[in-house]
This record gives C-alpha cells, sequence and structure tokens, in this order.
C-alpha cells in the first residue's frame, strides 16, 4: 500500500522503531489498540532497504522479508488534533541515502498540515 489521500485535521505524529527502544514500540502498539486506528500508508520496503543477508535452506534461496513501514491514523472526535502513528520494523540502513527518495517519515503529516511530530515516546 502506498501513500494514499487522507483528510487530517491538524495532525500530531507519533513515531517509533527499533533502536528507540522496547517502550516506543509498545506505546505505538497501545495506542494503534485503544484508538483502534485504521493503517492509511506503507512506505515500498524495496525502496527504503537493501538485502543485507540471505537464508538457505537445503540449498536453496528462501524468500527475503524486508522490514515493513506503515502509517495509522484516528480521527478526534472534538476536531481537535488528529493522530498519526508511523511504526517502523527497523532503521533504513545510515549512509546509503536510500531513506532520502521520499519523505522522511516525521515529515509526512506536517505536509498534510501537521503540527507537531513526537518520536519514541
Amino acid at each position: 500500500m502506498g501513500a494514499s489521500s487522507v483528510d487530517l485535521n491538524r495532525p500530531w505524529m507519533v513515531a517509533a522503531w527499533p533502536g528507540m527502544g522496547g517502550v516506543a514500540i509498545g506505546a505505538c502498539y497501545y495506542l494503534m489498540a485503544k484508538l483502534k486506528m485504521t493503517q492509511i500508508a506503507e512506505f515500498p520496503s524495496r525502496e527504503l532497504f537493501d538485502i543485507d543477508h540471505i537464508d538457505v535452506e537445503g540449498g536453496l534461496i528462501q524468500p527475503v522479508r524486508l522490514p515493513r513501514n506503515r502509517f495509522f491514523s484516528w480521527a478526534d472526535p472534538n476536531g481537535a488534533h488528529d493522530l498519526v502513528v508511523f511504526l517502523g520494523e527497523a532503521q533504513p540502513p545510515a549512509g546509503n541515502g536510500t531513506f532520502r527518495r521520499g519523505p522522511p517519515p516525521d515529515r509526512v503529516p506536517l505536509q498534510a498540515g501537521g503540527q507537531r511530530p513526537f518520536e519514541g515516546l
């Protein structure tokens, strides 16, 4: 699923991925479950990550599973600020520039009129 057009009302964003600590990821999962958030976008992993290893079983290369990077949203019923959660399964490799092909995750809600990104609670 690529980025879709979503009408967000002055969204705030919370982002978490490994390396920020298990508490941040757990807090995002908690928010997503309690608020019944829905997935609104996913960055194609092939554009963000290089394959860093392969698994071989019985002399055959096994399918590679790349990490997922997804956006979830919740509409504030009071109309103050919607919430966007970015949840990544891995950090993009540093230095190879692959993550720079699209907007960084913390800029996407801001481009949609957002006001405040949060990283790792």
